[in-house]
């Protein structure tokens, strides 16, 4: 039912002939659209990559941080009787 609200009653047969586009009309039209589409991809592809080199630079930080006061190398941000920086 809301899919006949949104899109109309289906075409008929008979109907279906006229609204074809002949293929010289319809080619031109409808592979612009393939071709934008590779065009966008290169650049979708590129901001996906950059989003996950910063998340990942971002998370070393962390990880390495926490290796460092494992280890026993880093100091506190407070000092020992909680006042601030030691």
């Amino acid at each position: 039912m809301m899919k006949r609200a949104l899109l109309g009653r289906p075409i008929a047969t008979a109907e279906e002939l006229q609204e074809r586009l002949p293929k010289k009309y319809a080619l031109p039209v409808f592979a612009s659209d393939a071709i934008s589409s590779t065009a966008y991809a290169t650049e979708e592809i590129l901001l996906a990559l950059v989003l996950a080199g910063v998340a990942a630079v971002t998370l070393s930080i962390y990880v390495s941080d926490r290796r460092r006061c494992a280890s026993g190398l880093c100091r506190p941000f407070l000092s020992t009787d909680g006042q601030g920086l030691p």
